[in-house]
């Protein structure tokens, strides 16, 4: 679970409601990726996917 100064931020900054994002950090909590990437961007964090390897062709 975030700090209070991390959760207080991330509500300022993010378009996730309060309730919805106290649910979704928490210990049993199953955030969505397009909720997931709300709370990353609201945080400053920049989230990427690669390939871990070229694909057989």
């Amino acid at each position: 679970m975030p700090n209070v100064k991390d959760y207080l931020m991330c509500l300022k900054k993010s378009t996730v409601d309060r309730a919805y994002l106290y649910k979704a950090l928490s210990h049993k909590g199953n955030p969505g990726i397009k909720t997931l990437m709300q709370i990353l961007n609201a945080l400053g964090i920049r989230f990427t996917a690669s390939l871990a390897s070229a694909p057989n062709t």
